[in-house]
């Protein structure tokens, strides 16, 4: 009965390999030539495009790994089944969950390895890999919008529409100015202002100043710089805290942190648990691709590849939907965290009670 397992895993470990192959180029083609088309006409060189690329890799191979475990299952009981291997080994009395039970403890080490490979590889990369993209943009995740800033022991506010960290640079500045008795000193507006190693230099530049006599005198300069206006950049970024460039441990914490704080934490404590519900999808495709693989005689390469790609995109939609209506609070978030894989357990359950045993 050893030769049995041996042989099945041989041609699944072989099938497995080259459609995870197959997947993960085709995620990553897609990718840059998508960057390609965008990024190029922007000026950004073959390099740093290709930068990404190789910083999608752990993504592509996360998200390739349940479609190709699906088709390898699917295409290797069709192939037996098709040569009439599978019917010998049914009509031997071996039945169909003995004989795919190795294929059934792959799927489990495969999503122990799952959830491990996406919070200590995916979320690093795919953490470097949206701020380049951001940079690319003339864009970060750092920069501000609506910024005000109290400075001078509170004797001084900045506001800005915006700040832009990668230029380190503020749009449409008002400074305002007051005494010690918290009366209004002075104000200065500026179109922009950018960051020279010390201190802002701030353009196009509007002084209103209040006289001794009460009156509110005016002047104008093209540039203007005060070494004392000096509270550097880091303290205009956005401190904002996105879940999905958390690892688990602190996706956790933060969430705990947002409840006991009374607020909204429905969007990140979804996020949070997906990242254990889609560690399950390789063991549920299993699941699925060992009851339907049997059932194709003709075609076998196209309707495993069909189906594992059907599935995927069930599995991907149904997530996105269920995702959404938690974060939204019209189901609880460890229920649209799960839907899809619930939903793909009970049809690989139907499927494998009625598969050809």
């Amino acid at each position: 009965m050893r030769l049995l397992p041996r042989y099945l895993l041989f041609q699944f470990l072989t099938m497995l390999a080259l459609s995870l192959v197959f997947f993960v180029l085709s995620l990553l083609l897609t990718d840059l030539l998508v960057n390609l088309s965008r990024l190029m006409p922007a000026g950004i060189g073959l390099m740093e495009i290709l930068h990404l690329s190789v910083l999608y890799f752990p993504q592509a191979t996360s998200w390739a790994l349940s479609p190709a475990l699906l088709f390898s299952v699917a295409f290797v009981l069709g192939t037996l089944y098709s040569h009439n291997e599978l019917v010998v080994i049914l009509g031997s009395g071996v039945s169909l969950r003995r004989f795919t039970w190795p294929l059934f403890f792959l799927g489990a080490l495969a999503s122990g390895f799952l959830f491990f490979w996406n919070d200590r590889g995916v979320i690093p990369t795919e953490k470097v890999r949206a701020e380049l993209i951001r940079t690319f943009n003339g864009q970060s995740s750092l920069s501000n919008s609506n910024v005000a800033l109290l400075s001078r022991q509170g004797m001084m506010v900045y506001t800005a529409a915006t700040y832009n960290n990668p230029s380190k640079s503020l749009k449409e500045v008002i400074l305002v100015f007051k005494t010690a008795d918290s009366l209004f000193s002075q104000r200065i507006d500026a179109e922009w202002a950018d960051w020279k190693e010390t201190s802002w230099r701030f353009h196009k530049v509007k002084f209103y100043t209040k006289e001794p006599s009460g009156e509110i005198s005016y002047r104008y300069e093209e540039t203007w710089t005060d070494p004392t206006l000096n509270d550097p950049p880091e303290r205009f970024q956005k401190k904002t805290v996105v879940v999905n460039e958390l690892n688990f441990e602190q996706a956790r914490a933060y969430v705990a942190t947002l409840k006991a704080g009374g607020l909204p934490s429905a969007d990140a404590e979804t996020d949070t648990l997906q990242r254990i519900s889609f560690s399950f999808s390789p063991f549920v495709v299993v699941w699925i691709s060992a009851a339907v693989g049997g059932r194709f005689r003709k075609n076998i390469l196209l309707m495993s590849l069909l189906t594992s790609l059907l599935v995927s995109a069930g599995f991907i939609i149904l997530q996105m939907v269920a995702g959404l209506l938690a974060k939204t609070g019209f189901i609880p978030p460890w229920t649209g965290a799960s839907a899809g894989v619930l939903a793909g357990a009970m049809l690989g359950a139907f499927l494998f009670l009625r598969a050809r045993t």
